[in-house]
């Protein structure tokens, strides 16, 4: 039994809401279009070209268990345009499409045992008057 590592887990998230339609996932971070948003791994670039967007970025990998059903938790934060509600659209789709989902497999690479929306705190402005609002996600890992 191997030990799933969290950079393997970002990937296979990005991929796996790219499969959903949600984002799209370019491995080497270049995107030629922002529909749908592109997914980053850790922070969103910061220029105007780039409204929407998803980043990806881990903030606690507990291993407290065991090293195998570890919960890896994660801050979605989704990006919008200069409308408050823009943002939460993204998170929203997220939210039907994996929480409390029991059982499944990532990216047919790993399996999780639960994922759930931990907090939604609220949204802010950015430097450019985009909005962006972040989920906090626990993935609870089953090898």
């Amino acid at each position: 039994m191997t030990t799933p590592t969290y950079s393997d887990f970002v990937v296979n998230l990005a991929k796996h809401l790219a499969t959903l339609g949600i984002g799209q996932w370019a491995d080497n971070g270049k995107y030629v279009s922002t529909t749908p948003p592109p997914i980053f791994w850790g922070v969103i670039p910061g220029d105007t070209n780039v409204g929407y967007a998803i980043g990806l970025q881990v903030y606690h990998d507990d291993t407290t268990r065991d090293n195998y059903t570890r919960d890896i938790r994660v801050q979605i934060l989704a990006r919008g345009d200069r409308h408050p509600g823009s943002p939460a659209k993204i998170l929203d789709r997220i939210f039907t499409a994996m929480h409390d989902e029991s059982n499944w497999t990532l990216n047919n690479q790993q399996s999780v045992l639960l994922s759930r929306q931990d907090t939604r705190p609220a949204a802010s402005r950015d430097a450019n008057k985009n909005w962006s609002q972040p989920a906090n996600w626990v993935f609870t890992l089953n090898p």
